[in-house]
């Protein structure tokens, strides 16, 4: 993490927290010192865990890096995958409701399947 991004962070947290206390009608200068000391405090805090977390970043192996960002990959695509199944679902009972899609379908999808099944075959055979 960068200086900046810290800095932003600190900056949103203290304001918050500034934010409550404003709300609670403080005095001014108490607000004041309490927002230096926050920033102070949520500083040295941000840059303790940036460190810690290099630390342990540069120590962890390649190997486990690669996993972690492989299975947050798989995770991803799954949740693609899953939500692709439903919008289809969602679509084949839509069409399902339209008058003779039914029959048409009952006819067409078995000689698609048919027909698709030849061609993997036939790609199969010829890359063998």
């Amino acid at each position: 993490m960068d200086s900046d991004c810290i800095t932003q962070v600190v900056k949103r947290h203290s304001q918050y927290a500034l934010a409550v206390l404003e709300s609670m009608s403080f005095a001014k200068p108490i607000i004041v010192s309490l927002r230096r000391l926050l920033t102070v405090i949520l500083t040295k805090l941000y840059y303790h865990v940036d460190e810690s977390v290099t630390k342990f970043d540069s120590r962890v192996p390649p190997f486990v890096k690669q996993v972690s960002i492989t299975t947050k990959s798989l995770s991803s695509k799954a949740s693609e995958v899953k939500s692709a199944e439903q919008h289809a679902a969602s679509a084949w009972h839509s069409l399902n409701q339209l008058p003779y899609f039914p029959q048409v379908a009952n006819v067409v999808v078995p000689k698609a399947a048919y027909f698709f099944e030849k061609y993997d075959q036939t790609v199969h055979e010829t890359a063998v």
